[in-house]
């Protein structure tokens, strides 16, 4: 992620071959947003203490990883969603929304 943040000025994340979130590198590294993007974010190995601050805090994802055969009809990423809520369970995928400035993201709570 480190490269991609240096190289990239646009990324998409993906989770079980569905983009969660996409939108101009700098927004994704400093607005996460997403539960999935804080997550991956937070694996990201700190090479220096100038990039310590610009990462998420460390996210354990916890819950079973669906079967990309049976991807579930409200939200692949619900099994190991760290804030979820009863909702989400009840509606189905959400599209993917624009939340300022070309940046995208799919979950109920944007």
């Amino acid at each position: 992620m480190s490269v991609v943040r240096n190289i990239a000025n646009w990324i998409a994340a993906m989770y079980l071959g569905r983009v969660v979130k996409f939108g101009r590198t700098l927004d994704i590294f400093e607005n996460t947003l997403h539960p999935y993007t804080k997550a991956i974010l937070s694996a990201v190995p700190v090479m220096t203490k100038k990039e310590q601050p610009m990462l998420p805090t460390e996210v354990i994802l916890e819950g079973e990883i669906p079967s990309p055969e049976n991807i579930p009809v409200t939200y692949p990423f619900i099994s190991r969603c760290i804030e979820k809520k009863n909702t989400c369970e009840q509606k189905r995928c959400p599209e993917l929304k624009e939340v300022g400035n070309g940046y995208f993201v799919r979950c109920i709570l944007y």
